[in-house]
Formats: structure tokens, sequence, C-alpha cells
């Protein structure tokens, strides 16, 4: 008998997985991928001697199982982080003030409040009744909060940084979730950081060339997608350059902001175009640069306009991550770099490129409750899924949501054609 056709849309790290699960299965999948490469919103490029991440970079060993296991297999090195002192800046009226260190506030009436309410939350789930009452803005949240306001300030200058967007654009929901599957906000905030040594984009590299010795999957390249659609019981993608493709099952491995822009034909139903219309897209819109420095910068810097600074390697590069020039320039003034003379790698820019549009997940009120209604359908209508760091109920916006959103979603397709 045949074996099922699957078809997946996007070649990051969920749709991989997926089709690796799936391929390992028996399955028949065909991946379509926009770029000329794998890897998704990963990006690592050699500079300088150095390792330099352009895109997703950042894994919790102690909390990110799946990226651990998918390395082990693969023989991948991490690399831990050196800790460094974590320095708030409020900048306002062209000023900037020296708020000083972020875990500070340990111990405060404010993050016992915040540990309280993360408390609530089961971090496998996307939303629930108890949890909705959170889905404020940020900045609602901390107003409501009591505490030091010096430590309000810090918080929401970190969280500016980790969220790539302003306290008034994305939702507390999403901030406690993410507290809560740390198990507090001390873990949250001083967790070590680790890297995947030689680059982040090594890992969808393994997976793409197993997959290709294996020989079930096939990766096409260069193929945007315009619309989707069920005729009868099966699937169709239609391409921006033509042609229609066809499978028994379907898997959306693409970012929130992408596939809230596809065409829905009328064979999926009266929900879809309506979710997608009424997610539209999400709140981060984050970017890299990468600069020539002197010295290693003596903290890292977080500050109300949404930037974090750091430096590589031994030294001689630095990172500003920020979301416009306008806050660039704020930052780099902080670090007394010479945005235009010292700049050497402008970064990837994730929020114009069409098969991306934007960086990491942040979500905005009242998108949380939406991306669980799109996560119950993909459980109960299992040929049809949306998956990915930006659907992933458990962690979202990070390598380890992707992984183990493309896994899970394999794993119920199978279920689905062994009970068929």
């Amino acid at each position: 008998m045949k074996p099922p056709s699957i078809l997946i849309l996007g070649a990051g790290l969920a749709g991989l997985s997926a089709a690796e699960t799936l391929s390992d299965a028996g399955f028949r999948v065909v991946l379509l991928e926009a770029k000329s490469e794998v890897g998704g919103r990963t990006h690592s490029q050699r500079l300088d001697g150095a390792v330099i991440e352009r895109g997703a970079e950042f894994y919790h060993p102690d909390h990110h199982a799946c990226v651990v296991q998918r390395m082990a297999a693969f023989g991948l090195t991490p690399l831990l982080l050196p800790k460094s002192a974590e320095v708030t800046w409020l900048c306002e009226a062209g000023e900037a003030r020296r708020l000083g260190e972020w875990d500070s506030f340990k111990g405060s009436l404010l993050s016992q409040q915040i540990n309280r309410d993360a408390g609530r939350f089961d971090p496998s789930l996307w939303w629930s009744e108890e949890t909705a009452v959170f889905d404020i803005s940020w900045q609602d949240y901390l107003d409501q909060l009591g505490g030091d306001e010096d430590d309000k300030r810090r918080l929401k200058a970190l969280l500016h940084t980790l969220t790539g967007s302003p306290a008034t654009q994305h939702s507390a929901l999403g901030v406690l979730r993410e507290i809560a599957q740390f198990g507090g906000l001390d873990e949250a905030l001083n967790a070590n950081e680790y890297r995947i040594k030689g680059g982040t984009l090594q890992l969808s590299k393994a997976i793409e060339d197993r997959l290709l010795a294996q020989g079930v999957t096939e990766i096409r390249f260069g193929a945007t997608v315009k619309g989707i659609d069920r005729v009868t019981s099966r699937y169709q993608v239609t391409l921006e350059e033509g042609g229609i493709i066809e499978a028994d099952a379907l898997l959306v491995a693409l970012p929130l902001n992408v596939a809230t822009s596809l065409a829905c034909g009328d064979g999926l139903g009266e929900a879809y175009p309506s979710l997608m219309a009424r997610l539209g897209s999400h709140a981060n819109r984050s970017r890299k640069h990468w600069f020539a420095v002197p010295e290693p910068f003596e903290d890292r810097i977080s500050s109300d306009t949404s930037s974090i600074a750091f430096t590589e390697g031994s030294g001689q590069l630095g990172c500003v991550i920020s979301p416009s020039e306008a806050s660039l320039e704020r930052e780099a003034g902080l670090l007394s770099l010479d945005v235009n003379a010292e700049r050497i790698v402008s970064d990837h820019d994730w929020v114009e490129d069409p098969a991306a549009k934007g960086a990491w997940m942040t979500p905005r009120v009242g998108q949380i409750a939406l991306l669980h209604e799109v996560h119950q359908l993909s459980i109960n209508q299992p040929r049809l899924q949306w998956v990915g760091g930006d659907w992933s109920p458990s962690w979202a916006g990070w390598m380890e949501g992707a992984i183990r959103s493309g896994e899970d979603a394999a794993a119920r397709l199978i279920r689905s054609f062994s009970r068929a």
C-alpha cells in the first residue's frame, strides 16, 4: 500500500523536525521552503574568527530538553556563555540614567507578586479561564502591582529587550507563561545561557543531511506559498510562482506573521480564515547589529528603548539588539560606539524578510486565546496543523518550542493515519 503523502511548508527547525519524525515512520514528505537553504530564523555567520548569530541563538539545557537531545544525536557541542553584569538604563528626554543590575529586585515585593501570578499557570497550555485575566498589556499589569517604581522600570526595560516590543504592546499573559515555564522570575532572568558551538544553523543542516540520506523526504527550495485549500480529502497548496501541489496532509510550519497572510480556501471551513485575520502579526520587531569594538563591554545593557548589548568571542565583536535606528543610536551612545563608523554587520532584517516578517514570537494582547484555538484545531484535525516556535504552547519563541511543536505535530499525524 502506498504510504500517505505529507506536505510541510517551511524548512525551519519545526518543519525539519516534523519531517524527520514522519520520514522515520515511513511517510513520503515534501518540504517547501521559500529560501535557498534550511534553517528558518537561524542564520550563523563566521566573522573575524568568531561565529555570530544573526537569528536565533540561545537555549537553556535545564529547560530545553529537545534541543539538548538533538544536539547530542548529531554530536554538536554546547557553549556556555560567561556571566556578566546585567545593567539596566533608563533613557528619557535624551538622557540616560543607570538603574543598576537586573537581579537587584530579587526577593522584592514586585518579584513576589509576579511569582505568585506565574504560579497559577500550567506551562503546557496556551490559555485557560483561570489565567485569562492576565491578557492585558505588560504596562497595565505592572501598573496594578505594588513595589518600587525603579524596580518596575528595570523589569519593564528588561522585558522590552526580551520581547522586542514596548510594554504597551505585548501581553502580560505571554510574559507570565514564560516565567512559569522557567519555574520563577529569578530562574528566568539568571538561568545559564548556552549556544551551539560553531553556530546554531548546524542543527538544521544536520537534520537536512539525515533526511536527504534517508531518501524519503524531498526538499524544494525557492517555493513561496500563496494559498492553501482542501478539495475532497486532499490538501492543496498554491505557489506564488505558479502550480498546485497536493498531499494527504498538510503541516504549516511558517512564522505566524507569514502564515496569517496566506489565502485560506473555502475547503478549509470557516474557522481558519477568521482566525488568521484576527491573529494578524505579533509584536516583536527586533534587529541585531554587530560592531567592531576596541575592548569587551563591561556590562550587558538593557534599556527601555528595547536594546541589549553584549560582546562575543575575544570581545572584539559587539552586538546591539534594537528595533529601530533611533533606539540603536541611543544604545550605541551608552557604549561609546559610532553607529556609522564601527558597524560592520547590519543584521538580517527579519521584519522585512518576506519569509519571516518578524523576529521571535511576542504575543500581543488577545493573540494567545486565538493561538489556543488554532492549537485545539490542530489537535482535533491533525491532517491540517499549524506548527513552529510561534505556534507552540511550550516555549513559544524558542528553538525548543519549534522542535517540540514539529515532533508533536508529526506524532499526532502518525496516530491519525494509523487509526484510518
